[in-house]
């Protein structure tokens, strides 16, 4: 795995702990919350240090990293037929809508003989009965 994506991973994992216990009260929320502008100022300026530009607000910088992360990966069309050019994801919620509908229709299908089944044995009974 590489550094960078370690370290994301790791954050992610703290920061869900953190939001988890800080969910319990408005007051650890409030607390959370002026930690975190403390510290994105911190970060702010030490990356300001380093680069030696103007630091980004906390909406900028978060724009900038989700658009990071969120990028659709690159496909190569080279030598691939059309129809293996979609990303794995839109292939994925493809194949898991399909799946839904055949489980949905059997589902259908399945109510639908169990309604035929009691109207049968309602139509025998009252057959017999007569």
């Amino acid at each position: 795995m590489e550094p960078r994506s370690k370290r994301f991973d790791q954050l992610v994992f703290r920061s869900q702990n953190i939001c988890e216990f800080a969910s319990e009260s408005e007051e650890l929320t409030a607390i959370l919350h002026r930690a975190y502008d403390n510290v994105m100022a911190e970060m702010e300026a030490l990356k300001a240090k380093r680069k030696g530009t103007s630091s980004l607000s906390h909406e900028d910088a978060n724009l900038e990293s989700v658009n990071e992360l969120q990028s659709p990966p690159r496909i190569r069309t080279r030598g691939r037929p059309k129809n293996r050019l979609g990303s794995k994801l839109e292939k994925q919620i493809a194949n898991g809508t399909k799946k839904k509908k055949t489980k949905v229709l059997s589902e259908v299908k399945v109510m639908f003989f169990k309604f035929v089944a009691i109207e049968f044995i309602f139509l025998v009974n009252r057959l017999a009965n007569v």
